[in-house]
């Protein structure tokens, strides 16, 4: 990064980045955001898929953003607008009237495309023209607008806010740079941290496949042999259906069923009330299901209570966790479905804008005291005394900071984490200061 010394403004919270809360209005910005596709179907047939490749083109060819143009049409920019400003996002998914596997989510889709690469190639496009402010409430109406999106019970609707909420932060970045960009030390402060919430989603997800299946959220009916035979055979065909692991050979399925029934047989004597009793006289149906849900709930409820933990806690117990669902399939041969099979990375995932975020807080720290010490750069972050440097939320300790006096070059450094051979949410920007 490149960034110019800059005093923060006053009043402190000019450029907050998100709507103050008596800026909002009553209203849901469900349906405004639902409404855009159908309003907008030739835009989103012939235009939409042009922004991924728009976003590739570099910040500094100016030319050719300007060339590719502002992407949204101003109407469809001052309807994303509206949204942003409304108080809250009902999506009316009807989550007690159908299996929830059948709920489709073409919101999903929609913010990727619209909130996501549609506001950037936006933002992009009066970044390079100098409009400071358009580029502004570009940044603010898609953090807002993705705060929405996480309204939802599942857990991808999250990851999926996330990334909008990233993607925004690159082009705070990208803003930063410009010469006459705001100081946002005190509007990234202002910024609600988790910015997304993962608990809620963690829970829902628990309900996932009970909730699915049919007769599979009520095990208290009382079901002939045959029909708890059915009934595990529904659970077991979901689970294959769902994922992308080849189905078992009829002999595979058999032996997968026998080590099924022995772990049932010797775990759930535990587990049941009067299990010792009552297990012996279950049928291998009831057996086979009774342990796949328990199985499930238990992994599930261990992961959502793992996330409430402090990270260096919570981290290495959800690589054991992680380690357990991987040996429990490869017994079994039975995937964990969805957002299960992989709890640390979703972790991560939810820790990765509010690191960033605290990291340019540290760039915009040293901004203000460079444009207060005639241009000099502080030798430790301690020396932040006007705008506090905010300790790592990962790691719950400072950032590593080095600065080159001299050149007027600084680190702001915070390690990854390594998740299957990747790092995962590493910090590593290398700033300079314009005119040294």
């Amino acid at each position: 990064m490149t960034v110019a010394q800059r005093r923060i403004d006053t009043p402190i919270l000019k450029w907050r980045l998100l709507p103050a809360e008596y800026e909002l209005r009553d209203g849901n910005a469900a349906p405004i955001l639902l409404r855009l596709p159908w309003d907008q179907t030739p835009f989103f047939s012939q235009e939409v898929p042009k922004f991924e490749t728009y976003l590739e083109i570099p910040l500094a060819d100016e030319g050719r953003i300007r060339e590719a143009g502002a992407g949204l049409p101003p109407r469809f920019f001052a309807e994303l607008r509206r949204a942003a400003y409304r108080r809250t996002a009902g999506w009316e998914y009807p989550l007690d009237e159908k299996p929830l596997a059948e709920i489709l989510l073409p919101d999903v889709q929609g913010g990727r495309a619209i909130v996501g690469r549609g506001l950037s190639v936006w933002i992009r496009y009066h970044t390079v023209g100098d409009q400071t402010e358009k580029s502004w409430e570009g940044i603010r109406v898609g953090l807002a607008n993705a705060r929405h999106y996480a309204r939802t019970p599942f857990v991808v609707n999250q990851l999926m806010a996330s990334a909008l909420a990233n993607m925004m932060v690159d082009r705070l970045e990208e803003l930063m740079q410009r010469p006459e960009a705001p100081n946002f030390f005190w509007p990234l402060a202002a910024l609600p941290a988790p910015f997304v919430n993962f608990r809620q989603a963690l829970e829902f997800e628990h309900e996932f496949l009970r909730r699915s299946v049919e007769g599979a959220d009520d095990l208290q009916e009382l079901r002939s042999p045959d029909e708890w035979r059915e009934l595990a055979s529904r659970v077991i065909r979901y689970i294959e259906e769902n994922t992308q692991d080849p189905k078992p050979d009829a002999p595979e399925a058999a032996a997968r069923g026998d080590r099924i029934l022995e772990a049932a047989r010797r775990e759930l004597p535990q587990l049941q009330p009067d299990g010792a009793e009552r297990v012996p006289e279950m049928s291998d149906g009831e057996l086979t299901t009774r342990w796949i849900l328990w199985r499930r709930d238990e992994i599930s409820d261990r992961i959502t209570a793992t996330f409430a933990l402090e990270p260096l806690l919570a981290i290495d117990r959800l690589r054991g966790i992680a380690d357990e669902i991987r040996a429990s399939e490869q017994e079994y041969g039975l995937n964990y479905l969805f957002m299960m099979e992989k709890p640390l990375q979703i972790y991560l995932a939810s820790f990765r804008f509010d690191r960033r975020v605290a990291a340019l807080r540290v760039v915009e720290g040293v901004r203000h005291y460079a444009a207060t010490h005639e241009g000099s750069l502080p030798e430790r972050l301690d020396q932040l005394t006007q705008t506090p440097a905010p300790r790592d939320p990962l790691t719950g300790k400072p950032f590593d900071y080095g600065a080159n006096l001299k050149t007027g070059r600084f680190r702001v450094v915070a390690p990854g984490v390594e998740v299957d051979d990747k790092l995962h949410n590493a910090i590593e920007l290398e700033v300079r200061l314009k005119g040294k």
